[in-house]
């Protein structure tokens, strides 16, 4: 037999809860209200937990990441272009960079480009040498030369193949006094004939006034290399001078000659700057020049008036060279008489032995 079920509750009427609340209306005191909620604030903020996590709350960045809260801007703008990487970063505003105009460095590439092709072609160019003795200009020789070059060996092998300086008058350069100056040297350097075993080709340089002569290398049959200068001119003759280095008195008696009564005379000799000074001799007015010889060791110390014309003539020939320069020098020699006195240079005759 089933169970009875409870009775329902009687239902409210729609009066009575509006009655109600209309009493709660009547009841409320504001007041009551706001003290209350003043005493709730109150013990919240007085809540030291509350005030804990206040203080360590760490709001999150755009990447969700917790992010220090008092860290100062600059300091969080470094940070995050170091962490970004150099490409990010500003610019010293301190620092202006200065871009280069396109024109300028069109300016500065024609430059270039104009250097190099000249380097290239030096390179590829045999310039003529200055000086004699400063280089060889490798160029196509005359066609008259050419044809004349088996003449010229010939007359090379009949001047070595001479018994006596005499005997090569003819095939030397005239000049004056060559016949006495031939006949002095072979007292002092007798002659030896000799043959040749080889022949270089023919070169052609260019000497101080824009002269040409013609070198001519050879070995003799003593395995001696010599080189022979010919004149531009016909018959194109062998400078004598230069071969020999031909002085008027020997070298070895510009500073050892015991006759007072020797004159300045012509030397071919191989002249450098120095700087030693002694004795009379001294900076301010000499400039001192070492002097030197073929075929010998010994090297002889002269002077030049520093304030003089000679002097101002050999300066850019000499100035801070380290290699010695063939010149003909007229030189006055120490006197025996006099021991304080050393050679002194009266006049610079010529640059190259092959010049009169």
């Amino acid at each position: 037999m089933p169970s009875k079920l409870p009775d329902p509750k009687p239902k409210r009427s729609n009066e009575s809860q509006d009655s109600e609340s209309d009493e709660k209306e009547k009841n409320y005191t504001p007041s009551n209200d706001k003290r209350s909620s003043d005493i709730e604030i109150e013990e919240v903020s007085k809540n030291p937990e509350v005030e804990k996590n206040e203080k360590t709350y760490t709001p999150p960045n755009d990447l969700g990441l917790p992010m220090a809260k008092f860290i100062p801007e600059d300091l969080l703008k470094n940070a995050l272009q170091q962490a970004a990487g150099s490409w990010e970063k500003d610019n010293d505003p301190e620092l202006k960079v200065k871009r280069i105009k396109p024109r300028t460095l069109f300016i500065v590439g024609s430059l270039i480009f104009i250097m190099l092709c000249w380097v290239l072609y030096e390179m590829v160019s045999d310039r003529a040498p200055v000086e004699q003795g400063q280089g060889i200009i490798k160029v196509p020789l005359p066609t008259e030369f050419v044809a004349r070059e088996d003449e010229l060996k010939s007359n090379a092998t009949n001047f070595l193949a001479a018994k006596n300086w005499s005997d090569a008058l003819p095939y030397v350069r005239s000049s004056p006094g060559i016949e006495n100056k031939l006949r002095i040297y072979q007292d002092r350097s007798p002659k030896e004939p000799v043959g040749v075993n080889l022949f270089q080709p023919i070169d052609v340089i260019k000497v101080r006034g824009g002269n040409i002569l013609y070198l001519l290398g050879l070995q003799d049959e003593n395995e001696k290399f010599t080189k022979l200068y010919f004149t531009e001119e016909k018959p194109h003759a062998i400078i004598w001078e230069a071969l020999v280095a031909y002085c008027d008195e020997p070298f070895e008696t510009l500073n050892s000659s015991k006759d007072p009564s020797l004159n300045e005379g012509t030397y071919r000799v191989y002249a450098k700057a120095d700087g030693y000074y002694s004795g009379i001799y001294e900076e301010k007015e000499w400039q001192a020049i070492e002097l030197s010889y073929p075929n010998t060791d010994k090297n002889i110390l002269a002077y030049v008036q520093r304030n003089s014309e000679e002097a101002e003539k050999m300066k850019p020939l000499l100035n801070k060279r380290e290699n010695s320069v063939p010149l003909i020098l007229l030189i006055k020699p120490s006197s025996g008489n006099d021991s304080k006195r050393a050679p002194e240079i009266i006049e610079l005759l010529g640059v190259g032995w092959h010049e009169l």
